[in-house]
């Protein structure tokens, strides 16, 4: 999926810790779903990086917000928050 500039994006990523899953959501839809995700909440020295990873160029733009939730969001609160500017 290409993230062209100057456009506004929702970009949503949830984490299940103990299972090692991913879901991502661009715009209130899944565009990813995966396993095997590190995990890296269990201890404390473990890293996590917003914006970020080991191989390529860091990003370099606002993040207007963040959320972090304790649990799980339906797939329609996802889209309905993805829908709130």
């Amino acid at each position: 999926m290409e993230l062209k500039a100057n456009n506004f994006f929702c970009i949503q990523i949830f984490l299940f810790v103990l299972g090692k899953k991913v879901t991502i959501y661009v715009n209130g839809k899944e565009t990813f779903k995966g396993t095997y995700f590190p995990n890296v909440f269990t201890t404390a020295n473990g890293t996590f990086s917003l914006g970020v990873n080991w191989w390529d160029k860091p990003y370099k733009g606002p993040i207007d917000e963040l959320r972090i939730y304790r649990g799980s969001i339906a797939a329609e609160d996802i889209f309905e928050l993805a829908q709130t500017k």
